[in-house]
């Protein structure tokens, strides 16, 4: 009989494409995948069309006095019922609420990936708020998950996790899709594009200012931020720095661009595995690329 895993998240995007990945490509001869994540997804149809047992659970980003206990609740129930060997957490909520949902059913081992510590994205009291919680959650986690050196040594020497207790797994990419990708190509202008949701963790500010010094010294030079209109607090900010910085009409902010940049770049502060799969994806099309020094990226490529 096959043993079965429960992977838990709330979160799409970039996660998305790392767990459809994993279905993909996971031995199904010997164990038994499935998947709760928010219903009506992109990740719910992706995960059913490669028949994954997807379980809708209301799951959200931010933290909700109703519905978090509701999804808490409805976790443990599945758990329970499906008596998971495994339940594998994937970022801060899923993550929290599914070792939580795997202790309480008393049932299955625990396997949290952090995608990047959600305290990192967090200031103040928020921030340490936030740690609190991923030091409290440490007791309910047999194994964790690092997607790079780094992470691993956040983990054992901030968070508080055993040595042992942590793992490296770095990321990976399917290469019949990187053959799939355009090639590199001029234009007349170059531009140069950056990939994140404004919000703090991409630090999408220090693009604009970088902008502004490019833009002096190459006045053919075009900018664009790809990652408007999901979850980013910043956009309003952003906006007015384009346009006080002298930049309207040259950076564009979308929500989505297809594949003809010349240059790419990130300005993140910090990374999860997201990050790993979009440069190495860039490097295998031959795109050019700029990127900072940061937790994680710099264990990508020696």
């Amino acid at each position: 009989m096959k043993r079965k895993v429960l992977h838990v998240t709330q979160v799409t995007g970039g996660l998305e494409t790392i767990l459809l990945l994993l279905f993909r490509h996971y031995d199904r001869s010997r164990f038994e995948f499935h998947l709760a994540c928010p219903p009506g997804t992109t990740l719910e149809a992706g995960a059913r069309n490669l028949g994954i047992p997807v379980h809708g659970v209301p799951m959200v980003r931010h933290a909700d006095p109703v519905r978090d206990p509701l999804a808490l609740a409805q976790l443990v129930r599945l758990v329970r019922r499906e008596r998971y060997a495994i339940v594998h957490g994937h970022s801060a909520k899923g993550g929290y609420l599914g070792r939580l949902a795997g202790r309480l059913a008393g049932t299955s081992k625990t396997v949290y990936a952090p995608q990047a510590f959600s305290y990192l994205s967090q200031r103040r009291l928020a921030k340490s708020f936030f740690f609190l919680l991923e030091r409290l959650a440490v007791p309910l986690t047999d194994l964790v998950i690092a997607a790079s050196e780094s992470e691993r040594t956040r983990a054992v020497r901030e968070v508080g996790f055993r040595h042992e207790r942590v793992v490296v797994i770095p990321n990976s990419i399917d290469f019949s899709e990187a053959a799939d990708l355009p090639a590199g190509r001029h234009s007349a202008s170059p531009i140069i594009l950056t990939v994140g949701r404004l919000t703090h963790q991409k630090n999408p500010e220090m693009f604009v200012r970088v902008a502004k010094l490019v833009a002096k010294r190459r006045p053919d030079a075009l900018f664009q931020m790809l990652g408007a209109g999901f979850a980013g607090p910043l956009e309003a900010k952003i906006r007015r720095m384009v346009a006080e910085t002298g930049l309207d009409g040259r950076l564009e902010i979308l929500p989505w661009v297809s594949k003809r940049e010349s240059l790419w770049t990130t300005t993140r502060q910090w990374r999860g595995r997201w990050l790993t799969y979009c440069t190495t994806r860039r490097r295998l099309s031959g795109w050019a690329r700029q990127d900072r020094r940061e937790q994680g990226k710099c264990s990508t490529f020696g």
